[in-house]
Protein backbone atom coordinates (compact mmCIF):
# COMPACT_ATOMS: atom_id res chain seq x y z
CA UNK A 1 0.00 0.00 0.00
CA UNK A 2 1.30 3.43 -0.95
CA UNK A 3 2.18 6.01 1.68
CA UNK A 4 0.51 9.40 1.90
CA UNK A 5 3.74 11.04 0.75
CA UNK A 6 3.95 8.75 -2.31
CA UNK A 7 0.33 9.49 -3.19
CA UNK A 8 0.69 13.26 -2.81
CA UNK A 9 3.90 13.19 -4.86
CA UNK A 10 1.99 11.37 -7.59
CA UNK A 11 -0.95 13.82 -7.36
CA UNK A 12 1.48 16.71 -7.79
CA UNK A 13 3.20 15.16 -10.83
CA UNK A 14 2.59 17.02 -14.08
CA UNK A 15 2.25 13.75 -16.02
CA UNK A 16 -0.42 12.52 -13.60
CA UNK A 17 -2.27 15.85 -13.79
CA UNK A 18 -2.28 15.60 -17.58
CA UNK A 19 -3.67 12.06 -17.46
CA UNK A 20 -6.35 13.00 -14.93
CA UNK A 21 -7.34 16.01 -17.02
CA UNK A 22 -7.76 13.75 -20.06
CA UNK A 23 -10.03 11.32 -18.19
CA UNK A 24 -11.92 14.17 -16.54
CA UNK A 25 -12.69 15.59 -19.99
CA UNK A 26 -13.78 12.13 -21.12
CA UNK A 27 -16.14 11.83 -18.12
CA UNK A 28 -17.46 15.35 -18.75
CA UNK A 29 -18.19 14.52 -22.38
CA UNK A 30 -20.12 11.44 -21.29
CA UNK A 31 -22.04 13.48 -18.69
CA UNK A 32 -22.97 16.09 -21.29
CA UNK A 33 -24.46 13.33 -23.44
CA UNK A 34 -26.48 11.78 -20.58
CA UNK A 35 -30.25 11.58 -20.61
CA UNK A 36 -31.59 14.75 -18.91
CA UNK A 37 -33.78 12.49 -16.76
CA UNK A 38 -30.74 10.70 -15.31
CA UNK A 39 -29.79 11.05 -11.66
CA UNK A 40 -27.80 14.18 -10.79
CA UNK A 41 -27.91 15.31 -14.44
CA UNK A 42 -27.99 19.07 -13.74
CA UNK A 43 -24.96 18.95 -11.45
CA UNK A 44 -23.07 16.62 -13.79
CA UNK A 45 -23.78 18.94 -16.73
CA UNK A 46 -22.71 21.99 -14.74
CA UNK A 47 -19.40 20.31 -13.93
CA UNK A 48 -19.01 19.26 -17.58
CA UNK A 49 -19.33 22.88 -18.69
CA UNK A 50 -16.68 23.92 -16.15
CA UNK A 51 -14.38 21.16 -17.40
CA UNK A 52 -14.88 22.23 -21.03
CA UNK A 53 -14.01 25.83 -20.12
CA UNK A 54 -10.93 24.69 -18.15
CA UNK A 55 -12.38 26.05 -14.90
CA UNK A 56 -11.76 22.98 -12.74
CA UNK A 57 -8.74 22.83 -10.44
CA UNK A 58 -7.19 19.59 -11.67
CA UNK A 59 -4.90 19.41 -8.63
CA UNK A 60 -7.89 18.77 -6.37
CA UNK A 61 -9.22 16.13 -8.74
CA UNK A 62 -5.79 14.48 -8.61
CA UNK A 63 -5.94 14.34 -4.81
CA UNK A 64 -9.39 12.78 -5.02
CA UNK A 65 -8.03 10.25 -7.52
CA UNK A 66 -5.04 9.18 -5.43
CA UNK A 67 -7.20 8.72 -2.33
CA UNK A 68 -9.46 6.31 -4.24
CA UNK A 69 -8.83 2.73 -3.10
CA UNK A 70 -7.84 1.61 -6.61
CA UNK A 71 -4.81 3.91 -6.55
CA UNK A 72 -3.99 4.06 -2.83
CA UNK A 73 -3.90 0.26 -2.56
CA UNK A 74 -1.10 -0.04 -5.11
CA UNK A 75 2.35 -0.80 -3.75
CA UNK A 76 3.79 1.48 -6.44
CA UNK A 77 1.33 4.31 -7.16
CA UNK A 78 3.31 5.28 -10.27
CA UNK A 79 2.10 1.98 -11.77
CA UNK A 80 -1.54 3.10 -12.04
CA UNK A 81 -2.72 2.21 -15.53
CA UNK A 82 -4.82 4.36 -17.83
CA UNK A 83 -7.68 1.88 -17.48
CA UNK A 84 -7.54 2.15 -13.68
CA UNK A 85 -7.35 5.94 -13.80
CA UNK A 86 -10.25 6.13 -16.26
CA UNK A 87 -12.36 4.04 -13.88
CA UNK A 88 -11.34 6.14 -10.87
CA UNK A 89 -12.14 9.49 -12.51
CA UNK A 90 -15.45 8.14 -13.81
CA UNK A 91 -16.36 6.93 -10.33
CA UNK A 92 -15.49 10.20 -8.57
CA UNK A 93 -17.15 12.42 -11.21
CA UNK A 94 -20.54 12.38 -9.44
CA UNK A 95 -18.97 13.30 -6.12
CA UNK A 96 -17.12 16.18 -7.77
CA UNK A 97 -20.33 17.39 -9.39
CA UNK A 98 -22.14 17.89 -6.09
Amino acid sequence: MATALQLMTLADSQDFKTRVKFFLFKAARAAAQDDPASTNYADRLKLARRVFMDQVEVGYVCIAAVTHSTVSALADPDAVTDAQLDTVVTEIYNALAR
